[in-house]
């Protein structure tokens, strides 16, 4: 999608704002999808442009609670936003949030 959004759309950079996983953290994150199970770690280079700096923070409630908070101060009627969400799905019993 961020991809998408920058070389079909045109829109710059610095207005797409990625929460991803656990962020910049080094330590493994995803599946592999290899037998035998294998795991790595999310790239936090999204446009493939050898530099790693296309991430906000890692995905977790307060920091997407604290986008929120912050682009209500600042976006207008004139503005538009788009919001991307994914996950793996499943079910955890006790899951609040």
């Amino acid at each position: 999608m961020y991809d998408t959004l920058i070389n079909k759309y045109g829109y710059p950079k610095d207005h797409i704002y990625v929460l991803m996983s656990d962020g910049y953290d080094p330590a493994n994150d995803r599946n592999m999808n290899t037998t035998p199970t294998t795991y790595g770690n999310s790239s936090a280079d999204l446009d493939h442009d050898g530099v790693t700096n296309d991430l906000a923070g890692s995905c977790t409630f307060s920091n997407v609670e604290a986008v929120f908070t912050n682009w209500r101060a600042f976006l207008t009627t004139n503005d538009q936003l788009f919001i991307w969400a994914t996950d793996h799905g499943g079910q955890e019993v006790g899951m609040t949030r």
